[in-house]
Order: structure tokens, then sequence, then C-alpha cells
């Protein structure tokens, strides 16, 4: 795999190959450029590793644009509607690598030739996935074409990182449910063998909490034109409460990458053709409790596909107009399907500290719109409160002959041991924007181990 680092901040040139909607982002929008002009006409998957910016750092909002254009001639648009996904690869503490989706496309029909677009482009919020989004990051991107040849899309893929600090922070992303290929309306192959409950723990600190369901509907010439013509309820439950909603996108005609070949308007469930798709989100934070587990079910309306070839009763021409699956008209119904849970927590700076000579220095990430800084070392009682102002706002020396005098006025106890630290982000009038985590003098030798 090769590193690719690519980090630009913000460039009228840039602007030029994104939506209108990118022209309103702040100057202070740091830009990525992940896969660039990749070429892809097959359903092998492209990993690569990029380089983000550090996690020190602290977002607003992250979006993602996605680019996808013909080839130059002769080739050509794949003209066929394909599933496309990016997602983040990581591997867990068993060593078992993970795959988290965060982006789902559906390539448009046809688009080259008189007034088609020859080119489309989305704007994806992937916000909730900070805690994956940062320092060196390997993307697994995929089409699902085989046309091969000089066929196929040229796709790039850019982030935006806008500055800023969101009260909350997404902490932490959870797989639920994975399936690249779930059959639907079959009874000797339930779907519901495959949508197990999950216990899901809610660590101390979280303090929101969401279900996210990216699924899209596939197959058709099934009864009720399944999965992709048909309007299907999905449901979440989370403890005993329980969200529902209908697969089902209305609004294909409205679609800005258009107009396409093929029956690019029709309604369809979860999709629509030359499209991103959106997520199904669910607040569930009332549902959950810090500290503990919780089950979490998800459930699709009762269907049986009888248009299918282990159906004894299925009559070609008769019952359906064809009982075989031919690939062609006629495809088994299933769903694309991936949901996360994602949690919040209290968004933080990171204070860390190293012991020196003769005392100890702080230091931490700039909170975006800070004024100055209010250093608290406290034993019992808070006593120091200096206000920090450029050039130097991101850290402190604190002296031994400091806490000493600190711990004679509040009788603390033993200064090496018992003092601990926190900072506050505060704005012109003196109101706390935000605060750091705490640190405690444990470890003289090297880093003072910091803590929430």
């Amino acid at each position: 795999m090769k590193l690719h680092a690519c980090v630009l901040v913000f460039a009228g040139v840039m602007l030029t190959v994104l939506p209108a909607s990118a022209s309103g982002l702040r100057p202070d929008t740091t830009w990525v450029v992940t896969f660039d002009h990749d070429f892809y006409n097959w359903a092998d998957p492209h990993i690569q590793t990029f380089q983000l910016p550090p996690d020190s750092l602290m977002w607003e909002k992250i979006l993602l644009y996605y680019k996808i254009q013909c080839p130059p001639l002769p080739g050509d648009c794949d003209p066929w509607d394909r599933l496309g996904h990016i997602r983040v690869v990581t591997t867990d503490t068993s060593g078992t690598e993970v795959h988290t989706e965060i982006a789902r496309i559906v390539t448009p029909y046809d688009i080259t030739g008189g007034t088609r677009p020859d080119s489309c482009i989305w704007e994806l919020d992937v916000s909730d996935y900070e805690s994956l989004l940062h320092d060196s990051v390997t993307l697994r991107h995929q089409i699902t074409t085989w046309i091969g040849g000089n066929k196929g899309w040229i796709v790039t893929v850019t982030f935006a990182f806008i500055s800023g600090a969101t009260p909350l922070e997404p902490f932490q992303v959870t797989n639920l449910w994975t399936h690249e290929y779930l059959v639907f309306g079959d009874p000797d192959n339930p779907i519901e063998s495959f949508l197990q409950p999950v216990a899901a723990p809610i660590p101390p600190e979280a303090q929101g909490a969401k279900v996210r369901a990216i699924t899209t509907g596939h197959g058709q010439g099934n009864t009720g034109n399944a999965a992709e013509f048909s309007n299907k309820w999905h449901e979440v439950s989370v403890g005993a409460e329980v969200y529902s909603h209908n697969l089902w996108r209305n609004d294909c005609n409205l679609n800005e990458c258009s107009p396409q070949g093929g029956t690019w308007t029709y309604a369809r469930a979860g999709w629509c053709p030359g499209d991103k798709v959106i997520p199904w989100d669910v607040d569930v934070w009332h549902a959950v409790t810090p500290g503990t587990s919780v089950s979490i079910d998800y459930n699709i309306q009762p269907y049986i596909n009888y248009c299918r070839p282990t159906n004894p009763d299925c009559r070609d021409g008769v019952t359906c107009t064809d009982c075989d699956y031919n690939y062609t008209g006629h495809t088994e119904p299933n769903y694309c399907l991936h949901a996360q849970l994602i949690l919040y927590r209290e968004r933080m700076m990171h204070l860390s500290g190293t012991r020196s000579a003769n005392g100890v220095l702080l230091s931490w990430p700039a909170w975006p719109g800070a004024a100055a800084y209010w250093v608290f070392g406290e034993a019992n009682t808070p006593y120091f409160e200096p206000v920090l102002t450029p050039p130097h706002p991101n850290r402190l020396a604190v002296l031994d002959s400091d806490v000493t005098n600190w711990d004679a006025i509040g009788g603390a106890g033993d200064p090496l041991n018992n003092w601990t630290y926190v900072v506050y982000a505060v704005d012109d009038a003196g109101l706390v924007l935000g605060k750091s985590t705490r640190v405690g003098e444990h470890d003289f030798a090297g880093e003072i181990p910091g803590g929430r």
C-alpha cells in the first residue's frame, strides 16, 4: 500500500470542480484529495492509505465530495447503475480487519452526449466519522461494475475539514450489521437469521447516541417487484424503543445528475441512479443508559417472493413472468445493508504534560475561536488561573516553585503527587467555549498521563 500525503488548505482553484454549496465554506477549510482521477472498469476494490489532518485538530464539520466522470474517447462511461462504496479500513483488538462504510453512491445511467452532464458530483456529510478520519487512514473504494475495457468511471474523492468545535464529538463508531447481499423473501433463507439482535455497550462518558442504517434494495421481476421497486418499512429497536421508516426514494426525478438514459426517474428502495445514498439516522439517546449495554435489533416488513425457482407452485407465464432468475429482467430480491451505532461525548482538548528539570510543560491543541486560555492547577481547590495570550497560546511552563507556593496556601500535601491541571478555552468576553482533559503529576520521568 502506498502512503499519500495531499493536504491542501483552501484554494480557489479547488472550488472550480466542486458543487455550488462548497463556495460557502470558510477560508479556514482544509482540503484533502484522496482517490484522484482513479479509473474503475471492474469490481476490484481500490485500497490506499492517505494522510489526513492530525487528531489534535477540531472540526465543526467534515464533508466528502465524490466526483464521477466519463473516461475520454475512445473510452466511455459504464451506462448502467452500479453501487459504489467508500469504507475506512481499521483493525480491532483481535487483529481482525474492520470495514466501516462512510459513503455510498449509485452511478448514473448513460450521461454522455446531447444535454447529458458527462460528470456528476455529490456532497456527503461524514462528520460522524471524525474519530476515524485523522492522521494515516486506509480507505477502500469500490464500484461494482464489470464493464471492462476502456469503459467505466473516473472518480475523485475530496474531503473538506471545516475548522470549528461542536459541543459533542463523535468518538466511537461500531458496526452492528454489515451485509453486501441479504436475500429477501425466501422462506428457506430468512433474512431474520442474518439480522440478529446485537448487545451494544454504552460507555460511561457517552452523552449522545445514533443508529445509522445505509440500506439499498435491489432485484426486480419478483412478487411486488422487490426489492428495488418495492416500498417496505424498516425498523430499528433499541431497548424498549422502536423506530420505523419506509425505505423509499420518490424524488429521483429531481436528481441533479441528469438527464440520464434509462429509468432514472423511477422511485426506488432507498436510492436513485446517479445520486448519493442518504442514510437513515435515528437519535436513540433517550433509549440508552451510559455504563450499561442495550439490545439493538433490525427488522424488515414481512415478505415472501413467490416468483423464485425454489417455489414449487411458481408457473412461468401464469403465476409469474419467469420463475428462474435470469439476471436481466428477473433478479433475486436483496438488500445491501450496513448499520452502525455512533456515540458522542463532551468535546475536550487533549491536555498533555512533560516533566522538566524544574517543573512541568503543559501543552494542548487550539480551540477554534478561543481568545485566551485559563489554566487551573489544583490539589483540593483551584488556585492558579493565568490567562494565556499569543504568541504562545497553547503551552505553559509550571515551575516547582509555583506548585510549592500553591501548596503552602492550600495545605494540600505533597505537590509532586497531588497536583492536577485542566485548561479552559474562553472567548473575548470570558465565556467558556470548552475545556481540556485533566492530567496529574504522577510520572515525573516522562509524559504526564491524561484522563477525561
